[in-house]
């Protein structure tokens, strides 16, 4: 699986983390990471297929955040 690499955020404790949504809710999830792109991070660990990945606007958003998502572009 691979997702943008906007769509991830450092811990302080320099791990990865992503938001994934979940009913609305922005839930902080950790993730390790693999090979990298320019334009894709490979997610080794941590999502699931069908997991919904906060990509824009995470920078803003703290653990249980209410969000509205919009599907993803084709």
């Amino acid at each position: 699986m691979a997702i943008p690499p906007q769509a991830l955020r450092r811990a302080a404790d320099k791990s990865w983390q992503v938001y994934v949504i979940s009913d609305e809710i922005a839930i902080l999830r950790s993730v390790t990471a693999g090979l990298t792109t320019a334009n894709w991070v490979e997610i080794k660990a941590g999502l699931q297929p069908g997991d919904a990945v906060v990509v824009e606007g995470a920078e803003r958003l703290r653990d249980l955040s209410r969000v509205v998502s919009s599907p993803a572009a084709p």
